[in-house]
């Protein structure tokens, strides 16, 4: 055993031993940490649901919310194209409709996220408010049988009604904000639909705003007061059953034949009495409140159910003026957009969205950087254009047959509501995607309730397996006790040979 301790065998076995018991401890300490490492990883982000129940159809939206800050709309569906003001009597007709997006949205929320986290909006906007005013017992019945169908989805309902008019402007402002990634600089909101118009936008000093024309919005990280207001019946379809019931009533003379200044040369359109003559919009206490006008003519001549003859004579300057003469020029407020309604000066650029004013203002091919006096001239050329031309451009649809009404209203809008600097360029453009993104309110609605929103699946990993935890652990378990063993051997083995050298010596 002298070989062993003088020797170049004996050091090279405690080299080994020594090294096996560090590697080994090293082996476990450092698998151990790693190990213990755990990392939480967002495996489905957090989802919510909504429901557009405008006054031309019913939208389903599905928006998705991650750890990154985005939102995502991950499906946007068609529920029923009429509104629900139009079911009062076939409320029945609603469930088929309804329960088909329902199921969709079941089958489109990923596998690992519960229904039953995930929240449900269904808000009506003018549709269903000018119900209100028509008919309370049909409105109350139609909520009735939606609540009924939504309550006996999978989905937990959060809101099923009637959503305030400067709500939706807030939602549009906020939507077309996010998109546009705004921070300093923020674009105000002009959006028509079917049966309301709302505006939008930060004011220069958002101190004197009356409340009841106020919102505050939180959005990328800043806090928002803004302007907010929606006109009932300014929407594109209650405008113009307005403006051709006036038109009727102003220039029927026994004769059911009357001159349309806002319809193309070559254009003739019937319309029923009933049909225009309706209730709020028209004629009743909200029109004679809201225009100062209610439009009910004595026409004695007329049944119900007879029909006006609207001959076009493409004539701008009389269909301007026929618009105008709708609006009453009032203002109780320091300063008013249009029907005695609170708006501060106009500030920054502007958005124009909604299917009420975004294809008809395509139609016309606006320059780039348009001015408001390109806006006018452009429209005064689309409507003295007889209709065997206008069929002839790039666009032409179902819905161009109003297009110089449309536009002359929007002109009318820009004018008078906005009060646009009529040679100041790019003040406003119209659009119907931001950064690919189909513009819709929804999304500002989902941003202001995104605390409500499924929680995120979480997926819990660690940096090293499992499986290889073990497997290292052993190793580095039997390198330890080999090197212990070994060193203990060594040791024990040097402590022998020097206690036999000591008795001999003896």
């Amino acid at each position: 055993m002298v070989a062993y301790k003088n020797g170049w065998k004996y050091g090279i076995l405690i080299f080994v031993a020594i090294f096996f018991i560090v590697l080994g401890a090293v082996g476990i300490g450092v698998s151990t940490y790693f190990y213990n490492e755990e990392m939480t990883d967002e495996v489905q982000g957090r989802f919510g649901i909504v429901f557009d129940a405008g006054g031309s159809g019913t939208r389903m939206y599905i928006y998705s919310f991650d750890n990154n800050n985005q939102y995502v709309q991950t499906l946007q569906e068609d529920c029923e194209g009429d509104g629900l003001s139009k079911y009062g009597g076939r409320t029945s007709d609603l469930k088929p409709l309804l329960n088909k997006c329902l199921e969709d949205a079941s089958t489109n929320i990923p596998k690992e996220v519960s229904t039953s986290n995930v929240p449900l909006y269904l808000k009506a906007t003018a549709g269903m408010r000018k119900l209100r005013e028509q008919n309370m017992t049909t409105y109350n019945n139609v909520w009735s049988a939606v609540r009924a169908i939504l309550n006996n989805g999978s989905f937990p309902v959060k809101m099923a009604e009637t959503m305030l008019g400067i709500k939706e402007a807030q939602y549009s402002w906020t939507t077309v904000n996010h998109l546009l990634k705004s921070t300093d600089d923020t674009s105000g909101l002009l959006e028509m639909g079917s049966t309301s118009l709302q505006v939008a936008f930060e004011p220069h000093s958002s101190n004197s705003i009356p409340s009841n024309y106020s919102e505050e919005v939180s959005l990328n990280g800043k806090s928002y007061k803004i302007y907010a207001h929606s006109y009932m019946c300014l929407g594109r379809d209650e405008f113009g059953r307005r403006y051709y019931a006036k038109l009727a009533a102003d220039k029927f003379n026994n004769s059911a034949t009357i001159m349309n200044p806002c319809g193309f040369q070559g254009y003739n359109v019937s319309k029923t009495y009933t049909d225009l003559f309706e209730v709020p919009c028209v004629k009743g206490d909200f029109a004679q409140e809201l225009f100062g006008q209610s439009i009910n003519p004595d026409l004695s001549s007329m049944n119900a159910t007879d029909s006006f003859t609207f001959v076009g004579t493409g004539d701008f300057d009389a269909c301007k003026q026929q618009v105008e003469s709708m609006f009453k020029k009032n203002c109780t407020h320091s300063s008013c957009g249009t029907l005695d309604a609170y708006q501060p000066d106009l500030y920054g650029h502007f958005t124009g969205i909604g299917g009420g004013v975004y294809f008809a203002a395509e139609f016309l091919q606006l320059p780039d950087d348009f001015t408001e006096n390109d806006f006018e001239n452009k429209t005064k050329e689309l409507c003295t254009t007889p209709l065997n031309e206008v069929k002839n451009r790039t666009g032409f649809g179902k819905y161009s047959y109003d297009y110089c009404l449309s536009n002359t209203y929007t002109n009318f809008v820009l004018q008078n509501l906005l009060k646009i600097n009529k040679t100041e360029k790019g003040v406003i453009n119209f659009a119907r995607k931001i950064n690919d993104q189909k513009i819709s309110w929804t999304m500002g609605s989902i941003i202001e309730d995104t605390p409500d929103m499924s929680p995120s699946v979480m997926e819990v990993t660690r940096d090293l397996e499992s499986t290889n935890y073990y497997v290292v652990i052993a190793i580095s378990a039997v390198l330890l006790v080999l090197g212990l063993f070994l060193f203990s051997y060594l040791c024990f083995c040097s402590n022998n040979k020097n206690g036999s050298v000591s008795n001999r010596t003896v």
